[in-house]
């Protein structure tokens, strides 16, 4: 994208409000809302498999449209955790005391340190450094 062609026409959701709203930002607030309400095990982690399903949903069909580095790596790691909250919900996966909080945690980690490769590869696959 240059610095001419508008913000609105860009094929990245991640930089369009809205749409990075729509797709990251409701999601955790949904999740932490829910948290606040403080419900069963299986309920909150259930609540938190959708959440970052949806994310990784999102990052998925931004990664397909403007092959977004940072969502092409991110994609999978929120998928993953996705289905580990889920395993914690259904309780097919281990549910020690912080088990849900360490997979939520740990996949935002690795989708934070996800936007170090940008610095390094480049914001899009095949754009070089940024």
């Amino acid at each position: 994208m240059t610095a001419a062609e508008p913000l609105r026409q860009t094929p990245d959701l991640a930089r369009r409000p809205l749409s990075a709203a729509v797709l990251w930002g409701l999601p955790i607030v949904v999740g932490n809302a829910v948290n606040l309400l403080r419900p069963a095990l299986a309920a909150d982690a259930l609540v938190w498999a959708g959440c970052l399903a949806w994310m990784g949903a999102g990052c998925w069909l931004n990664a397909q449209r403007c092959s977004r580095l940072h969502c092409m790596l991110s994609a999978p790691i929120l998928f993953v955790a996705a289905g580990l909250a889920g395993g914690i919900a259904l309780g097919a996966a281990p549910a020690w005391p912080w088990a849900l909080n360490a997979t939520i945690w740990g996949a935002f980690g690795l989708v934070l340190l996800s936007f170090a490769a940008e610095l390094v590869w480049g914001r899009y696959a095949g754009a070089g450094p940024a």
